[in-house]
This record gives structure tokens, sequence and C-alpha cells, in this order.
């Protein structure tokens, strides 16, 4: 029905329910083409790998200086965002590490 009253050039909408018409599918085909591309990236996520959990810290193999740091970066980081957090992984960087 949509091209019979599609020429190639212009539409020869007679009257409002032709109009109506072509809106509808217009719009149908939009809805349906964003629900084609919602459930090709929900697939996506799926393909996507798990990120590994955190280990955890062993405050043993930490000197003195370095486990005063992290708890001195961890306490500056929560008053500065007003907010509860938690401390959940150090990493030691080198000057080389830094390029």
């Amino acid at each position: 029905m949509f091209l019979a009253i599609y020429d190639g050039e212009n539409f020869n909408a007679a009257n409002f329910s032709d109009a109506l018409l072509i809106t509808l599918f217009s719009m149908l085909l939009v809805f349906l083409i964003l629900a084609l591309l919602m459930f090709i990236i929900s697939l996506l996520n799926y393909a996507r790998p798990a990120k590994p959990a955190p280990k955890e810290m062993n405050w043993e193999e930490l000197d003195e200086d370095a486990r005063v740091a992290a708890l001195v970066a961890t306490v500056d980081y929560a008053e500065e965002t007003k907010q509860d957090v938690r401390l959940v992984s150090v990493k030691k960087i080198t000057k080389e590490g830094r390029k």
C-alpha cells in the first residue's frame, strides 16, 4: 500500500488517511530499526569479556611508607568527594612506569 502511494518522486496522498498511513508506516520503520540496533548492542555486551575481580592487597608486602601513603590518599579522597570510600588496591608506580 505504501508503494502504491509513492511514485518515486513525490507522495500522492489524496486525503488525510493516506498521509496518516504514510506517517505511521515511517514511524514503525524507524522504531523497528531502533529495536534491531538495541538488540544488537545488547548482544555485544555478552560478547565483551568480564573484568577480573581486583585481588586483595597484601599489607605485609608493603613497607610502612607505602601503607601510610595509601591511607593518606584514601582519607584525602574521602574528604574531597564527601562520600564513603574503600581502598581496593595499591599499585607502586616507578619512574619508568610514569612515561
